[in-house]
């Protein structure tokens, strides 16, 4: 069965399994990290505090810029800033401005692009049309970012102060880009097959399969 063309639907249809999408990879990657932290620490190999939580608070994000830096798992947050501490041994850019801000900006998500792209390339599914849909939805995040900087700016200048109503404009204005960018990775993934896998490692999936076989198990259904 071919995989589903996200972009031939409707609109609303397409932001509408993206979202419902991206909450799948939010709450998949929760699972893997919460099933990893709780059998290190009843192993007694990790204390709790040595495991905090994979995600921020969705409360915090009113930007793009604050879903990534805040709200995202930061796991590849010391890669990403390796390419800018590199260059600054070559090319003296000084701290606190605004190409240092946005030299570490674009490098950070031109190397997590990098990062997945290469993944994606050893998939057995691979091709280069399909990939990109994953390379624009990455490499669109740090436009906005810049745009709502920009924005940001503006506002102050005008005499704009934070507020209860700015946040809620900015949480606004976050879920309808990501409503519209997120439609590139889902297709990216229904593409080359990854929202068919399984949720669980296939060894736990082994158990629950035993259970269901074995005479009076409670079954899939019921766990």
């Amino acid at each position: 069965m071919p995989p589903p063309d996200i972009f031939s639907d409707s609109l609303p249809q397409q932001a509408f399994f993206a979202l419902m999408a991206g909450i799948t990879n939010y709450c998949v990657l929760n699972l893997q990290y919460s099933a990893g932290s709780a059998l290190a620490v009843a192993t007694g190999l990790y204390t709790p505090q040595d495991w905090p939580p994979m995600m921020g608070r969705l409360s915090d994000v009113s930007s793009v810029r604050a879903f990534w830096g805040k709200f995202w798992h930061q796991n590849l947050r010391r890669k990403l800033t390796l390419p800018f501490n590199l260059l600054t041994k070559y090319i003296p850019i000084r701290h606190g401005t605004l190409v240092s801000r946005y030299t570490q900006l674009y490098l950070a998500f031109i190397t997590t692009t990098a990062i997945h792209h290469i993944g994606a390339m050893n998939m057995p599914t691979s091709s280069n049309a399909n990939n990109l849909s994953q390379v624009a939805f990455f490499m669109l995040q740090p436009v906005a970012i810049t745009l709502e900087d920009f924005v940001v700016y503006l506002a102050k200048k005008a005499g704009v102060k934070e507020s209860r109503f700015t946040k809620v404009i900015g949480s606004a204005w976050t879920f309808a880009w990501f409503t519209y960018t997120l439609r590139f990775a889902v297709a990216f993934f229904a593409n080359s097959g990854i929202l068919s896998e399984e949720v669980l490692p296939s060894a736990i999936h082994e158990v629950l399969g035993w259970i269901k076989r074995h005479p009076g198990g409670p079954g899939l259904e019921e766990l």
